[in-house]
Protein backbone atom coordinates (compact mmCIF):
# COMPACT_ATOMS: atom_id res chain seq x y z
CA UNK A 1 0.00 0.00 0.00
CA UNK A 2 1.59 3.40 -1.42
CA UNK A 3 1.97 6.60 1.27
CA UNK A 4 -1.22 8.38 -0.29
CA UNK A 5 -3.83 5.19 0.29
CA UNK A 6 -2.18 4.72 3.81
CA UNK A 7 -2.94 9.21 4.23
CA UNK A 8 -6.25 8.66 2.55
CA UNK A 9 -6.98 5.84 4.74
CA UNK A 10 -6.18 7.79 8.05
CA UNK A 11 -8.12 10.96 6.81
CA UNK A 12 -11.25 8.67 6.30
CA UNK A 13 -11.03 7.47 9.97
CA UNK A 14 -10.34 10.63 11.45
CA UNK A 15 -13.08 12.59 9.69
CA UNK A 16 -15.42 9.58 10.59
CA UNK A 17 -14.20 9.87 14.47
CA UNK A 18 -15.41 13.77 14.32
CA UNK A 19 -18.47 12.83 12.58
CA UNK A 20 -19.02 10.13 15.60
CA UNK A 21 -17.88 12.98 18.07
CA UNK A 22 -20.22 15.77 16.94
CA UNK A 23 -23.21 13.45 16.40
CA UNK A 24 -23.10 12.28 19.47
CA UNK A 25 -22.74 15.97 21.29
CA UNK A 26 -26.12 17.23 19.25
CA UNK A 27 -27.92 13.73 20.01
CA UNK A 28 -27.27 14.52 23.89
CA UNK A 29 -28.47 18.31 23.08
CA UNK A 30 -31.25 17.20 21.43
CA UNK A 31 -32.18 15.02 24.70
CA UNK A 32 -32.15 18.29 26.73
CA UNK A 33 -34.22 19.99 24.09
CA UNK A 34 -37.30 16.96 24.62
CA UNK A 35 -36.67 17.37 28.14
CA UNK A 36 -37.16 21.01 28.71
CA UNK A 37 -39.84 20.75 26.63
CA UNK A 38 -41.94 18.17 28.46
CA UNK A 39 -40.82 18.74 32.66
CA UNK A 40 -39.71 22.36 32.68
CA UNK A 41 -41.59 24.55 34.95
CA UNK A 42 -41.91 27.86 33.92
CA UNK A 43 -40.63 30.58 37.02
CA UNK A 44 -44.09 31.12 38.68
CA UNK A 45 -44.80 35.22 37.86
CA UNK A 46 -47.74 37.03 39.26
CA UNK A 47 -49.65 39.95 37.81
CA UNK A 48 -51.44 43.27 38.42
CA UNK A 49 -55.45 43.09 38.61
CA UNK A 50 -57.03 43.72 35.46
CA UNK A 51 -54.02 43.71 33.71
CA UNK A 52 -55.10 45.27 30.03
CA UNK A 53 -51.79 43.34 28.83
CA UNK A 54 -52.65 40.28 29.84
CA UNK A 55 -56.50 40.33 29.22
CA UNK A 56 -56.50 39.20 25.32
CA UNK A 57 -59.25 36.60 24.71
CA UNK A 58 -57.41 33.03 23.61
CA UNK A 59 -57.33 32.42 19.72
CA UNK A 60 -55.98 29.24 18.61
CA UNK A 61 -52.37 29.16 16.58
CA UNK A 62 -52.55 29.87 12.68
CA UNK A 63 -49.15 28.23 12.77
CA UNK A 64 -49.22 25.57 15.10
CA UNK A 65 -45.87 23.96 16.52
CA UNK A 66 -46.28 20.73 13.94
CA UNK A 67 -46.43 23.55 10.66
CA UNK A 68 -43.66 25.49 12.09
CA UNK A 69 -41.39 22.50 12.04
CA UNK A 70 -42.36 21.26 9.08
CA UNK A 71 -42.38 24.42 7.48
CA UNK A 72 -38.85 25.07 8.13
CA UNK A 73 -37.40 21.79 7.48
CA UNK A 74 -39.51 22.18 3.98
CA UNK A 75 -38.19 25.67 3.09
CA UNK A 76 -34.52 24.82 3.79
CA UNK A 77 -34.21 21.69 1.77
CA UNK A 78 -36.20 23.86 -1.05
CA UNK A 79 -33.84 26.45 -0.53
CA UNK A 80 -30.51 24.01 -1.24
CA UNK A 81 -32.64 22.23 -4.18
CA UNK A 82 -32.77 25.81 -6.19
CA UNK A 83 -29.27 26.68 -5.25
CA UNK A 84 -28.25 23.45 -7.15
CA UNK A 85 -30.34 23.66 -9.63
CA UNK A 86 -29.76 27.79 -10.27
CA UNK A 87 -26.03 26.49 -10.40
CA UNK A 88 -26.75 24.09 -12.46
CA UNK A 89 -28.39 26.36 -15.16
CA UNK A 90 -25.68 28.21 -14.79
CA UNK A 91 -23.19 25.33 -16.98
CA UNK A 92 -25.32 26.65 -20.25
CA UNK A 93 -23.27 24.26 -22.26
CA UNK A 94 -23.71 21.27 -20.42
CA UNK A 95 -25.88 18.30 -21.45
CA UNK A 96 -27.77 18.52 -17.92
CA UNK A 97 -27.30 20.08 -14.46
CA UNK A 98 -24.03 19.49 -12.56
CA UNK A 99 -23.96 18.14 -9.40
CA UNK A 100 -20.31 17.30 -8.12
CA UNK A 101 -18.84 15.60 -5.17
CA UNK A 102 -17.58 19.13 -4.19
CA UNK A 103 -21.63 20.32 -4.21
CA UNK A 104 -22.97 17.29 -2.77
CA UNK A 105 -20.54 16.93 0.09
CA UNK A 106 -21.34 20.51 1.00
CA UNK A 107 -24.71 20.76 0.96
CA UNK A 108 -25.05 17.80 3.66
CA UNK A 109 -22.38 19.87 5.56
CA UNK A 110 -24.13 22.91 5.32
CA UNK A 111 -27.38 21.03 6.62
CA UNK A 112 -25.33 19.74 9.28
CA UNK A 113 -24.44 22.94 10.58
CA UNK A 114 -28.24 24.59 10.24
CA UNK A 115 -28.70 21.34 12.30
CA UNK A 116 -26.36 22.35 15.35
CA UNK A 117 -28.16 25.62 15.33
CA UNK A 118 -31.03 24.47 15.00
CA UNK A 119 -30.97 23.13 18.51
CA UNK A 120 -28.74 26.06 19.84
CA UNK A 121 -31.78 28.25 19.48
CA UNK A 122 -34.71 25.87 20.97
CA UNK A 123 -31.96 25.82 24.23
CA UNK A 124 -31.52 29.08 24.68
CA UNK A 125 -35.31 29.87 23.97
CA UNK A 126 -36.62 27.15 26.32
CA UNK A 127 -34.12 28.05 28.88
CA UNK A 128 -35.46 31.64 28.75
CA UNK A 129 -38.87 30.80 28.90
CA UNK A 130 -38.53 28.58 31.75
CA UNK A 131 -36.29 31.10 33.72
CA UNK A 132 -38.42 34.01 32.93
CA UNK A 133 -42.21 32.66 33.38
CA UNK A 134 -43.77 35.69 31.40
CA UNK A 135 -47.50 35.50 31.14
CA UNK A 136 -49.06 35.27 27.85
CA UNK A 137 -51.28 38.00 26.56
CA UNK A 138 -54.45 35.89 27.30
CA UNK A 139 -53.02 34.08 30.29
CA UNK A 140 -56.52 35.79 32.12
CA UNK A 141 -58.58 33.73 29.66
CA UNK A 142 -56.55 30.77 29.66
CA UNK A 143 -55.58 30.38 33.64
CA UNK A 144 -58.87 32.22 35.03
CA UNK A 145 -57.19 33.41 38.03
CA UNK A 146 -58.93 33.22 41.35
CA UNK A 147 -57.27 35.27 44.18
CA UNK A 148 -58.70 37.61 46.45
CA UNK A 149 -59.28 41.03 45.18
CA UNK A 150 -59.30 43.13 47.83
CA UNK A 151 -55.66 43.32 47.02
CA UNK A 152 -56.50 45.16 43.85
CA UNK A 153 -55.19 47.35 42.48
CA UNK A 154 -51.52 45.85 43.62
CA UNK A 155 -49.62 42.90 42.64
CA UNK A 156 -50.97 39.35 42.84
CA UNK A 157 -48.65 36.75 43.89
CA UNK A 158 -50.72 34.14 45.05
CA UNK A 159 -53.84 32.87 42.98
CA UNK A 160 -54.93 29.83 41.49
CA UNK A 161 -55.61 29.00 37.90
CA UNK A 162 -59.22 27.41 37.01
CA UNK A 163 -59.07 26.61 33.60
CA UNK A 164 -59.60 23.44 32.46
CA UNK A 165 -56.68 22.70 30.49
CA UNK A 166 -53.28 22.07 32.26
CA UNK A 167 -50.93 21.94 28.97
CA UNK A 168 -52.62 25.66 27.99
CA UNK A 169 -52.49 26.85 31.36
CA UNK A 170 -48.28 26.05 31.41
CA UNK A 171 -47.99 27.58 28.02
CA UNK A 172 -49.84 30.98 28.98
CA UNK A 173 -46.48 31.37 31.50
CA UNK A 174 -44.20 30.86 28.85
CA UNK A 175 -44.60 34.19 26.53
CA UNK A 176 -40.70 35.38 26.15
CA UNK A 177 -39.24 35.03 24.06
CA UNK A 178 -41.26 33.89 20.74
CA UNK A 179 -39.85 30.23 20.15
CA UNK A 180 -42.08 30.59 16.31
CA UNK A 181 -39.83 34.07 15.86
CA UNK A 182 -36.59 32.70 16.74
CA UNK A 183 -37.22 29.47 14.43
CA UNK A 184 -38.45 31.34 11.50
CA UNK A 185 -35.80 34.09 11.58
CA UNK A 186 -32.98 31.77 12.58
CA UNK A 187 -33.75 29.64 9.02
CA UNK A 188 -34.37 32.93 7.30
CA UNK A 189 -31.25 34.60 8.10
CA UNK A 190 -29.01 31.32 8.15
CA UNK A 191 -30.03 30.67 4.58
CA UNK A 192 -29.49 34.37 3.58
CA UNK A 193 -26.18 33.13 4.32
CA UNK A 194 -26.25 30.49 2.56
CA UNK A 195 -27.36 31.51 -0.59
CA UNK A 196 -24.93 34.44 -0.74
CA UNK A 197 -22.09 31.68 -0.40
CA UNK A 198 -23.94 28.57 -2.60
CA UNK A 199 -25.14 30.43 -5.07
CA UNK A 200 -22.90 31.64 -8.01
CA UNK A 201 -24.33 32.54 -11.03
CA UNK A 202 -23.77 35.44 -13.71
CA UNK A 203 -27.52 35.22 -15.60
CA UNK A 204 -29.19 37.60 -13.03
CA UNK A 205 -28.47 39.98 -10.72
CA UNK A 206 -31.96 39.89 -8.81
CA UNK A 207 -32.59 36.12 -7.90
CA UNK A 208 -30.11 36.11 -4.87
CA UNK A 209 -31.52 39.02 -3.18
CA UNK A 210 -35.37 37.91 -4.00
CA UNK A 211 -34.59 34.46 -2.28
CA UNK A 212 -33.35 36.50 0.63
CA UNK A 213 -35.69 38.63 0.77
CA UNK A 214 -38.84 36.08 0.34
CA UNK A 215 -37.01 34.47 3.30
CA UNK A 216 -37.16 37.06 5.40
CA UNK A 217 -40.40 38.16 4.53
CA UNK A 218 -42.07 34.97 5.89
CA UNK A 219 -40.09 34.88 9.04
CA UNK A 220 -41.47 38.15 9.78
CA UNK A 221 -45.42 37.26 8.72
CA UNK A 222 -44.72 34.29 11.40
CA UNK A 223 -43.92 36.73 13.71
CA UNK A 224 -46.41 38.72 12.94
CA UNK A 225 -49.05 36.37 12.97
CA UNK A 226 -47.92 35.62 17.11
CA UNK A 227 -48.64 39.14 17.95
CA UNK A 228 -52.39 39.21 16.31
CA UNK A 229 -53.01 35.42 17.77
CA UNK A 230 -52.34 37.10 21.19
CA UNK A 231 -49.60 34.92 21.62
CA UNK A 232 -46.64 37.46 22.15
CA UNK A 233 -46.03 40.62 23.14
CA UNK A 234 -44.21 42.87 21.08
CA UNK A 235 -41.37 42.28 22.90
CA UNK A 236 -41.44 38.88 22.97
CA UNK A 237 -41.23 38.30 19.13
CA UNK A 238 -38.67 41.19 18.94
CA UNK A 239 -36.35 39.21 21.47
CA UNK A 240 -37.40 35.82 19.24
CA UNK A 241 -35.37 37.78 15.61
CA UNK A 242 -32.62 38.64 17.62
CA UNK A 243 -32.06 35.43 18.70
CA UNK A 244 -32.11 33.62 15.69
CA UNK A 245 -30.39 36.36 14.04
CA UNK A 246 -27.21 35.84 16.72
CA UNK A 247 -27.67 32.21 16.51
CA UNK A 248 -27.54 31.91 12.64
CA UNK A 249 -24.55 34.09 12.12
CA UNK A 250 -22.62 32.46 15.50
CA UNK A 251 -23.31 29.04 14.30
CA UNK A 252 -21.97 30.15 10.46
CA UNK A 253 -18.72 32.12 11.39
CA UNK A 254 -18.00 29.76 14.02
CA UNK A 255 -19.03 26.35 12.00
CA UNK A 256 -20.12 26.86 8.79
CA UNK A 257 -17.22 28.32 7.15
CA UNK A 258 -15.06 25.94 9.00
CA UNK A 259 -17.03 23.30 7.44
CA UNK A 260 -17.36 24.75 3.85
CA UNK A 261 -13.50 24.91 3.59
CA UNK A 262 -12.92 21.60 4.81
CA UNK A 263 -15.18 19.85 2.63
CA UNK A 264 -13.56 21.88 -0.40
CA UNK A 265 -9.95 20.52 0.60
CA UNK A 266 -11.59 16.67 1.16
CA UNK A 267 -13.41 17.00 -2.55
CA UNK A 268 -10.06 18.53 -3.90
CA UNK A 269 -8.49 15.45 -3.21
CA UNK A 270 -11.29 13.19 -4.11
CA UNK A 271 -11.39 14.76 -7.49
CA UNK A 272 -7.45 14.14 -8.06
CA UNK A 273 -7.42 10.46 -7.04
CA UNK A 274 -10.39 9.77 -9.38
CA UNK A 275 -9.86 11.95 -12.77
CA UNK A 276 -10.19 9.12 -15.12
CA UNK A 277 -13.31 7.61 -13.89
CA UNK A 278 -14.61 11.67 -13.78
CA UNK A 279 -13.89 11.55 -17.34
CA UNK A 280 -16.60 9.28 -17.82
CA UNK A 281 -19.17 12.24 -16.81
CA UNK A 282 -20.16 14.01 -19.77
CA UNK A 283 -21.06 17.25 -17.21
CA UNK A 284 -19.29 20.25 -18.84
CA UNK A 285 -18.57 21.92 -15.17
CA UNK A 286 -16.93 18.64 -14.27
CA UNK A 287 -13.77 20.68 -16.47
CA UNK A 288 -11.59 23.38 -15.76
CA UNK A 289 -13.16 25.21 -18.83
CA UNK A 290 -17.02 25.22 -20.11
CA UNK A 291 -16.61 23.86 -23.48
CA UNK A 292 -18.73 21.46 -24.59
CA UNK A 293 -17.74 17.83 -25.62
CA UNK A 294 -19.05 15.17 -27.72
CA UNK A 295 -19.52 11.38 -26.91
CA UNK A 296 -16.26 10.72 -29.22
CA UNK A 297 -13.81 13.37 -27.28
CA UNK A 298 -14.61 11.77 -24.31
CA UNK A 299 -13.87 8.73 -25.69
CA UNK A 300 -11.05 9.85 -27.37
CA UNK A 301 -10.04 11.97 -23.47
CA UNK A 302 -10.61 8.70 -21.69
CA UNK A 303 -7.96 6.94 -23.61
CA UNK A 304 -5.51 9.38 -23.31
CA UNK A 305 -5.85 9.79 -19.84
CA UNK A 306 -4.97 6.02 -18.98
CA UNK A 307 -2.08 6.35 -20.77
CA UNK A 308 -1.03 9.19 -19.18
CA UNK A 309 -1.82 8.09 -16.08
CA UNK A 310 0.42 4.74 -16.42
CA UNK A 311 2.83 6.91 -17.25
CA UNK A 312 2.49 9.51 -14.38
CA UNK A 313 1.84 12.44 -17.02
CA UNK A 314 -0.66 14.75 -17.15
CA UNK A 315 -3.26 14.51 -19.61
CA UNK A 316 -3.95 17.26 -22.09
CA UNK A 317 -6.49 16.88 -24.52
CA UNK A 318 -6.87 19.44 -27.63
CA UNK A 319 -10.58 20.06 -28.12
CA UNK A 320 -10.15 23.33 -29.23
CA UNK A 321 -11.59 24.46 -32.85
CA UNK A 322 -9.16 25.42 -34.97
CA UNK A 323 -6.94 28.61 -35.03
CA UNK A 324 -7.83 28.58 -31.21
CA UNK A 325 -5.58 27.61 -28.30
CA UNK A 326 -5.26 24.96 -26.63
CA UNK A 327 -7.51 24.11 -23.69
CA UNK A 328 -6.20 22.09 -20.79
CA UNK A 329 -9.20 20.41 -19.34
CA UNK A 330 -7.53 18.84 -15.82
CA UNK A 331 -5.01 19.93 -14.32
CA UNK A 332 -2.70 16.54 -11.99
CA UNK A 333 -5.03 13.85 -12.61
Amino acid sequence: MDSYSVKKSENCKRNLFIILVDVFIWLVAASSVVFLYYNGTPYEQGFYCDDPKLSFPYKPDSVSNEKLLCGGFGISLAVILLVEVLNGIEHTYSRRPCITMKSMIQCLAGYAVFLVGFIMQLIVVLVLKTQTGSLRPNFFDVCKPEFNRTFCPGYIINFTCTGSDPDLIKDSRQSFPSGHAALAMYVAIFYCIYVQIKLNITYSYTAKPFIQFGLVLISTLIGLERIQDNKHHPIDVAVGFCVGIIIAIFVFRTIGLRIFKNTSHWTSNITNFQAVEQSRDLCACSMSNSTFLTTQDHLSYRKQSVTDVKNKESPVLDISPINQPVTSMYHNV
